[in-house]
């Protein structure tokens, strides 16, 4: 585990200066081409229920016209915040405290206007919509969520991701999981969207036990684990 740990502390730090020199143009114009590939997938077209993190303003895929697309869309829409002081049965990052949940955004307006920056100054959601709390994927009148689009610092073709290193993503996945079993949701699937300089060699990335692995992986130029039809040039 050492050992794994290491390897991926590494492959963040290259990642990171891979992902510094890519410009903004670059990253404007692939964040597109994975929006229009990503709205010809069956999984996307017939979900009612999706996830998307909010991006950060370099180093990722832009997230904000696919927000609004799924927003547009008619789609049940949820992002992430970052939160303190977790209840008992929730499993926290082991260094802060800190979990995350997921939080509706209830129109595009809602997006406009109801974020804030959250801990690392990625832009979260406002806790209340006016005066009522903002709904969370676990309540009550919840029907789960159909797909989670997925950030990270790097990916390969099997579909292996490499995270920032918090585990909030596993953490969430896991938790969401066995809350849906105990619905009767369904799973959801799990697509990540990259950079084309974000895709490396499979077997780069070290995977441990606990890693969550993609069901798909979406760029600018393919869609690898869903349908070979998709990954032919934009």
């Amino acid at each position: 585990m050492t050992t794994i740990k290491a390897a991926k502390s590494a492959l963040r730090k290259s990642m990171k200066q891979t992902l510094t020199a890519v410009s903004g143009e670059l990253i404007t114009s692939q964040s597109q081409a994975v929006l229009t590939r990503l709205s010809q997938l069956p999984q996307y077209q017939s979900s009612k229920s999706i996830s998307c993190y909010v991006s950060m303003s370099t180093g990722e895929v832009q997230t904000d016209s696919i927000i609004q697309q799924a927003l547009d869309d008619g789609k049940i829409v949820y992002v992430p915040r970052i939160m303190r002081d977790p209840p008992r049965s929730v499993t926290a990052n082991q260094s802060t405290g800190l979990y995350m949940n997921l939080f509706r955004l209830y129109s595009p307006l809602d997006f406009e206007t109801g974020l804030i920056p959250g801990v690392w100054g990625i832009r979260e959601p406002n806790l209340l919509v006016g005066n009522t709390p903002r709904a969370t994927v676990f309540d009550e009148e919840s029907m789960g969520l159909d797909l989670i689009l997925m950030p990270g610092m790097a990916f390969d073709r099997e579909l292996a991701r490499l995270g920032h290193g918090k585990g909030y993503y596993d953490n969430f996945i896991a938790r969401y999981l066995s809350t849906a079993e105990n619905k009767g949701w369904p799973k959801p699937t799990l697509i990540g969207l990259s950079l084309e300089e974000q895709v490396l060699d499979t077997s780069v990335i070290p995977m441990a036990e606990h890693d969550v692995r993609l069901d798909a992986l979406v760029t600018r130029a393919s869609c690898y684990g869903i349908d070979s039809e998709m990954t032919t040039p934009l």
